[in-house]
């Protein structure tokens, strides 16, 4: 038996609902959070990909600033760095000014079963939201009612995965 490691050739990301007028569940009466890049950004900021790294993948994963997987044409290192640092209290202060002191609820659909890690990624990612004041409930289910859900457009918030 021979074991190898090595990085896949897949970026993981979170697709945000930013397009409804009114955010399901959010407790903010006709307005939808996410529509505000401040709040977009306050939630980048508050994800400690670092942490994700080393904790829960174990360092067996790459952390990406870019859509893009570093084994795919066109990736670059310059395109790859991070839009903006890790940080609580820039994250919180960006939420502030986008008229969100309190913060708000924001539910987060992910899958179980699909990817590695791919629910303590979203649980992790719960507990960092909720750290600047997003109130964040995870729902996992397996990706086949994930996947149902997605395309029944039952969802708002969902990890998701790009094959390059």
């Amino acid at each position: 038996m021979k074991l190898i490691e090595g990085a896949e050739n897949r970026t993981i990301y979170l697709g945000l609902d930013q397009f409804r007028d009114e955010l399901p569940g959010a407790g903010t009466a006709g307005k939808n959070p996410l529509k505000d890049k401040r709040v977009r950004q306050a939630l980048y900021q508050a994800i400690d990909s670092a942490g994700l790294h080393s904790r829960t993948m174990r360092n067996l994963s790459v952390p990406a600033g870019t859509m893009i997987a570093p084994m795919v044409h066109g990736w670059t290192k310059q395109l790859d760095e991070r839009a903006a640092k890790y940080d609580v209290e820039a994250a919180k202060k960006l939420l502030a000014d986008a008229g969100y002191p309190n913060g708000f609820s924001l539910k987060l659909d992910c899958p179980n079963d699909r990817y590695v890690n791919d629910e303590a990624i979203c649980q992790a990612v719960t507990a960092m939201w909720t750290r600047i004041g997003v109130k964040t409930n995870l729902q996992t289910a397996p990706m086949a009612q994930f996947v149902t859900r997605v395309m029944n457009n039952d969802v708002s918030n969902r990890l998701r995965s790009q094959a390059q």
